[in-house]
């Protein structure tokens, strides 16, 4: 009995099969990307969190929250200044 066959007695309609076979695809290729990729995140996250403790520690009268608003001016500066690249190089 074929792979054809069985359709035929599932009654399964194609577009929910390939619906199936996408899913499954997907879950798969994140799966791999998370055991090859995952190490590495972690150790960006533990670098990140060193480089924050040892600013912390070099300027003192910067606390927690004026930290997050000197790195939301950084980053706002530096999406801005993608934005206005992006838009003025063709």
């Amino acid at each position: 009995m074929g792979i054809k066959e069985m359709l035929n007695l599932a009654r399964v309609p194609s577009i929910l099969m390939l619906g199936g076979v996408y899913v499954a695809y997907v879950l798969v290729g994140g799966v791999i990307f998370w055991k090859l990729e995952g190490d590495l995140g972690q150790k960006d996250i533990g670098h990140l969190l060193l480089n924050k403790q040892q600013l912390l520690m070099a300027y003192t009268c910067l606390n927690q929250d004026g930290l997050d608003a000197v790195a939301q001016v950084v980053l706002w500066g530096f999406l801005t200044d993608r934005r206005i690249y992006m838009f003025t190089s063709v």
